[in-house]
Formats: C-alpha cells, sequence, structure tokens
C-alpha cells in the first residue's frame, strides 16, 4: 500500500520523470552507428528572439545516411510525436518539451504514417510552438520567465521504428510499445524569450 501511495504522489509531483521526459542537456550527436538508422538532424530558427504571446516555428532537417523506414517526420500533433523540443535555461538545465501532447483527440496510424528512405535523403519540416508556458512542467501554469534559454530538436527511436504494416503475422501495438527513448539530438540554439 505505501509503495501505491508513494508512485501515486510521485506522477502528481514529476510527471516530466514518471513520463521519462527529463533530459540531461548534450550536444549534437549523430543518429545511430550501422548501415540502417544513420543519420544526422539539424534545426534553424529565423529568429533568436522569441515573444511569449505569439506562435513560432524552427525548421527541422533530417539527413539519412541508409536505408530505413522513419515515423511521423512532418511531426502531425494527430500522432505521437517521433521526438521533442527541448527547452534548458541559460545554464543548460532541462526545463521541459515546447511541443508535448497536451489534451485532444488523436488518431490512429496507418501506413501512410511511415516513409521509406534509400539511401542518402533528406526528410524535414517546420515545427510550430509557443514559448509561454510548458506543459507538463512547473512552468505549465505560470509564464516562463523572460531571458536567455537553448532549444534542441531530440528524436526518440520511435522516429525509426518499422512501419508494422510492412510486416507480415500479427502486428505489435504501435501505441503500446511506441519507443520514447532517445536516439539523436539536433545542434542547440540559443534564443532570448521577451514579452
Amino acid at each position: 500500500m505505501r509503495s501505491l501511495v508513494v508512485t501515486a504522489l510521485l506522477c502528481l509531483i514529476c510527471p516530466g520523470i514518471v513520463l521519462g521526459q527529463s533530459l540531461v542537456y548534450q550536444d549534437k550527436n549523430d543518429c545511430g552507428t550501422g548501415f540502417d538508422g544513420r543519420g544526422e538532424v539539424k534545426i534553424k530558427a529565423d529568429s533568436r528572439t522569441l515573444k511569449r504571446d505569439q506562435s513560432h516555428r524552427i525548421k527541422y532537417t533530417f539527413l539519412s545516411l541508409g536505408s530505413h523506414d522513419v515515423y511521423n517526420w512532418q511531426f502531425n500533433r494527430l500522432l505521437p510525436l517521433p521526438g521533442q523540443l527541448a527547452i534548458y535555461d541559460a545554464d543548460k538545465r532541462y526545463l521541459g518539451d515546447l511541443i508535448a501532447f497536451r489534451f485532444a483527440s488523436q488518431r490512429g496510424i496507418s501506413d501512410h504514417d511511415w516513409s521509406f528512405l534509400y539511401g542518402e535523403r533528406y526528410v524535414g519540416a517546420p515545427i510550430d510552438f509557443r514559448v509561454d508556458h510548458i506543459w507538463h512542467s512547473k512552468y505549465d501554469v505560470d509564464l516562463l520567465p523572460v531571458g536567455t534559454y537553448y532549444i534542441q530538436l531530440v528524436l526518440y527511436n520511435a522516429f525509426f521504428a518499422n512501419n508494422p504494416f510492412r510486416s507480415l503475422g500479427d502486428k505489435p501495438d504501435f501505441y503500446q510499445n511506441f519507443d520514447r527513448s532517445e536516439r539523436c539530438r539536433s545542434n542547440a540554439i540559443r534564443i532570448e524569450i521577451v514579452d
């Protein structure tokens, strides 16, 4: 009974830890070492001064150096996202995910949610976000203070998940087996948040 109470308290107090979203800052790293899954991810921002009351956008690019499936590379928010846009404070301490799923309905996955990349190929898309609140963090209700921060795109292993619709036999439950463990990171961008 005591362990149940402690677990419930941890779920309420530390949602980032319970969801496995707490990240220690690391520099950019490549995605994998073997033939499959090798590549790199980069982000670019049009502006490094971001206002709290506006929507902003980064452009990410993934360069594949192998042939493999990639899941939801468009970062369609109607599906579980294949990564997170991590934000760190000026001392590079993790604060949360700027594109975290809050609430709403999501659709079921289909064969169309994967793309197969042959050899050296680029995929990428703009990712919209706001810098006023960080959901599932201490800034869930309070506004994120004005100041200097760093943002970085972190791709999960789910980004490199095999397409279950292309396999024979019983299909694994992709939602149940969704792998949020870290695979690789983009470059970090220093930003200034202003009113």
